[in-house]
């Protein structure tokens, strides 16, 4: 029904309008005082509650996702500054790391330079040990050949040599052997090795009482000359070693 005084929908059961407080006993109704009256918000009718709250859950929502995006920025600003602080120990590793290898290049190089210098020096030094133990055979084999006559460049006083030993350089060029005689004669020489030196006359032929044989190295050796004469039945050798 409605009520017949403010003209407010009501339950039919209802004894009294909600609003003006008009009693259904079936009598006119009776207007209230005008001070009676409720007050305005009474009258007007309010906001309900209902949309109070669908107004603020977008801006809940939006403090919710402004306080997850801070959180996040926080978390990525530390994880940053961790990343960068590891980075840059990683980075002073690195360099220590780069200068140590550096510096065990440097002595890897002097160390294969002191290598190098040692093999320079073993193969010296085995050449050396070569050379020395080729005229250490060879001042034996020298020693034998001068132990097998008793006397070089001498035969008697009136048949010898002014040097009964002669030792020469390769590319010294020519050297003078003098040869002596008491009597005119005719003499002669033979070279044992011509491939170690070369003996020739001062004369094409040679009958005085001295002259002189030229001789001449040629590579490293020893070579005899053996002088005899026709007067004397004795011959003597005169030792050329070449260096």
């Amino acid at each position: 029904m409605v009520c017949p005084n403010c003209k407010l929908p009501v339950s039919d059961e209802a004894a009294s309008c909600p609003r003006c407080g008009f009693v259904f006993s079936g009598e006119p109704a009776v207007p209230p005082a005008p001070e009676a009256v409720p007050v305005p918000e009474t009258v007007l009718p309010e906001s309900p509650p209902s949309a109070k709250k669908k107004k603020n859950v977008p801006a809940i929502i939006l403090g919710i996702l402004l306080a997850i995006s801070l959180g996040a920025l926080i978390y990525m600003i530390n994880q940053y500054n961790i990343l960068y602080a590891e980075n840059n120990s990683n980075l002073g590793v690195i360099r220590d790391n780069k200068a140590r290898i550096g510096s065990l290049e440097r002595d890897v190089d002097a160390k294969n330079q002191e290598i190098g210098d040692l093999r320079a020096l073993d193969e010296d030094n085995t050449e050396t040990i070569a050379e020395l133990s080729e005229k250490a055979d060879y001042h034996k084999e020298f020693m034998k050949v001068l132990a097998s006559e008793e006397s070089w460049g001498y035969a008697t006083e009136n048949f010898h040599v002014d040097k009964g030993v002669m030792v020469l350089k390769r590319f010294g060029g020519m050297h003078e052997l003098k040869l002596y005689s008491t009597y005119y004669t005719t003499f002669t020489f033979e070279v044992s090795d011509t491939s170690v030196c070369i003996a020739k006359w001062s004369d094409d032929e040679w009958i005085n009482k001295d002259t002189t044989v030229f001789i001449t190295p040629v590579s490293a050796g020893y070579a005899t000359l053996t002088f005899t004469n026709e007067l004397y039945d004795t011959s003597f050798k005169v030792l050329v070693v070449v260096e």
